[in-house]
């Protein structure tokens, strides 16, 4: 069994959002072609962590490494040549670990998800010319915040923004060429990367998600589901956004209508979306919190939304609801990241709140079409998007 060297930018255990899932699934699926060595930066990683990724059948390889954000790491990266986020994950010793590592194991594949993580493998082909690099980008960063520019209002964040945007840009495309091959998650991305690096570099591959058995027994009528910590910045203003441009319009008209949330105590939702409790009771959102069989609160309602403005790669939570056969109401950012995604086939997308209301009435007045959106939602996880296909399609891409 060949080996690979398998770098992340975090502990994935618990699984507990997307982040997490995306770099989880995919090395717990590897360990059935490869002999992982699982390497992932942690501020303080403990013996029980260790012992749960050996039972997940990979070989951990523990990084110490402190990446919280610093207000005087920032002041000090004008001085730099990395960008800030990407800064703050690269550390000399580390590598130093790593090159040990390979020499050590005579390790010749090495995958790094992330481009936080890139430095470690495009300097490790410095040191063992010989070994093979691949790098999974879960979004284009730069993307991200240049989106993060346009969206916020204060001045000062603006201008630091489009800095670390411009830096940003220049040290990813910069460290694509370097690589054997970039894999990219979404479609949008893989367009927008085409642009700037040799078509025979970039290559697809879908993130997938496991399906489990769950069934769809009792729906409650009128109900709509989103579902995400609103500490993330950009499940934040993705939601803000849809309260304020389409939920507040739709429920004025269509009051039978519910908006349920997860992944948020009472405080966090109320202090980042702006809204007291009481405002949220006249808008009918209500707040479900932190559920323990999230599986099963998501297939009691009716719909699934999904508005993203803001964000970049592939939404784990649309694969997760498409996998119990829950329409999924999606903006066009997300119904374009896959080309397998059609409207009204497998997947509901709206533009605008007309569009909403529309999409909306045709499925309440449809039954049949629901249910052949459900069920070919289900169909298109477990036949396409799942971590097997995954796997299998990674193992292929290094064989070649």
């Amino acid at each position: 069994m060949k080996k690979l060297l398998y770098i992340s930018p975090q502990n994935v255990i618990p699984p507990i959002d997307g982040g997490k899932q995306g770099i989880y699934y995919p090395i717990k699926y590897l360990s059935k072609y490869f002999k992982v060595y699982f390497a992932f930066l942690d501020k303080n990683p403990s013996s029980k962590l260790i012992k749960d990724y050996k039972k997940l059948g990979v070989i951990p390889v523990p990084l110490e490494k402190d990446t919280q954000d610093n207000p005087i790491l920032l002041f000090k990266n004008i001085f730099s040549k990395y960008p800030f986020k990407i800064e703050k994950y690269i550390d000399k010793y580390i590598l130093e670990k790593l090159d040990r590592l390979i020499k050590k194991e005579n390790i010749k594949i090495v995958l790094s998800s992330h481009i936080h993580t890139a430095f470690y493998p495009v300097n490790l082909k410095k040191l063992n010319p010989d070994i093979k690099i691949f790098l999974r980008e879960h979004n284009i960063e730069w993307e991200l915040v240049y989106q993060f520019y346009k969206l916020t209002k204060n001045p000062v964040f603006k201008l630091i923004s489009y800095w670390q945007y411009k830096k940003t840009k220049r040290f990813e495309i910069e460290h694509w060429k370097y690589f054997d091959k970039v894999i990219f998650i979404s479609d949008s991305d893989f367009d927008t990367a085409k642009k700037y690096l040799d078509k025979n570099k970039a290559e697809i591959v879908y993130d997938g998600f496991e399906i489990k058995s769950v069934k769809r027994e009792k729906i409650e009528k009128n109900s709509f589901i989103f579902s995400g910590s609103l500490k993330t910045y950009q499940n934040r203003e993705n939601l803000k956004w849809f309260i304020e441009n389409i939920w507040k319009h739709f429920v004025s008209k269509n009051k039978e209508y519910k908006l349920y949330i997860t992944g948020n105590s009472q405080e966090i939702l109320e202090k980042n979306l702006g809204i007291t409790t009481e405002e949220m009771k006249r808008l009918n959102i209500i707040n479900l919190g932190f559920v323990d069989n999230l599986d099963k609160v998501l297939s009691e309602k009716e719909f699934f939304v999904s508005p993203t403005i803001f964000g970049s790669g592939i939404r784990i939570k649309i694969l997760h609801a498409l996998s119990i056969g829950i329409p999924v109401l999606a903006t066009p950012l997300d119904c374009n990241m896959v080309k397998h995604f059609k409207d009204l086939e497998n997947i509901v997308c709206f533009k605008n709140v007309e569009d909403f209301k529309e999409k909306v009435r045709i499925l309440k007045e449809n039954k049949n079409l629901y249910e052949k959106i459900s069920k070919n939602a289900f169909n298109l996880v477990k036949d396409k998007l799942n971590w097997k296909n995954y796997a299998t399609k990674i193992k292929e891409m290094i064989e070649k």
